[in-house]
This record gives structure tokens, C-alpha cells and sequence, in this order.
């Protein structure tokens, strides 16, 4: 896969039954992405009837989980958006304090 430090990312775009054209047909999947890859492929996945209030049912999630997080933990995500507005994102760790649990180190436990 091409480094974004070396050039911008040109995504590979490959057609996905069920879904359409998709823009990541050159990442690599692990073991649970590639179930849902899968699932998707079999048209387990369906749009939600209502996707405005869908939307605004994650913001509000959004805000309540922000709404949680210590002065140091803000601090760290401004520091992100920053970092991604400015092109200079690279994936960092989990943000300070998360629980990491099982095999994906970007799954949080809740509270």
C-alpha cells in the first residue's frame, strides 16, 4: 500500500457485489473485517429506514461520550483533529485512559 508520506493515497477502487464500486480494494483485512466484508457481500447489511434520525442518534452517542472525557483526554483529540486538518494524521494509540480488551486495541471498554 502506498505511504502517505511518500505521495497522496490513491485509493483502488474495486466493485463489491451488493455494495458497489469501493475504494479500499487494496487494504488488507483481518479476520473480523473480513466477515463483514463478507456479510455485506451477502446483503446481511441493511440502510436504516430513517437515516436522519440514525445520524443524529450517533451525534448524540458522540456528544455523550465527549461529554465523559477528562480535560487531558480532550486536550488529546483536539490534538488529533488538528493533526488530521492539517495532513499530518498519522493512526495513533487509543486515547489516554481507554481500556483496551481482547484482540482489537482500538475496541474500548465502556465504563
Amino acid at each position: 500500500m502506498t505511504s502517505l508520506d511518500d505521495q497522496e493515497y490513491q485509493p483502488k477502487w474495486v466493485f463489491v457485489d451488493g455494495v458497489g464500486w469501493w475504494p479500499f480494494g487494496d487494504l488488507e483485512l483481518d479476520e473480523y473485517e473480513q466477515e463483514l466484508e463478507a456479510s455485506i457481500a451477502r446483503g446481511e447489511w441493511r440502510l436504516a429506514p430513517d437515516q436522519e434520525a440514525e445520524k443524529e442518534r450517533a451525534r448524540q452517542i458522540a456528544r455523550n461520550t465527549i461529554a465523559t472525557w477528562s480535560e487531558e483526554q480532550l486536550a488529546e483529540a483536539r490534538r488529533r483533529a488538528e493533526a488530521k486538518d492539517n495532513g499530518a494524521w498519522k493512526s495513533p494509540p487509543p486515547l489516554a485512559g481507554d481500556a483496551v480488551t481482547g484482540d482489537n486495541p482500538l475496541q474500548s471498554e465502556t465504563p
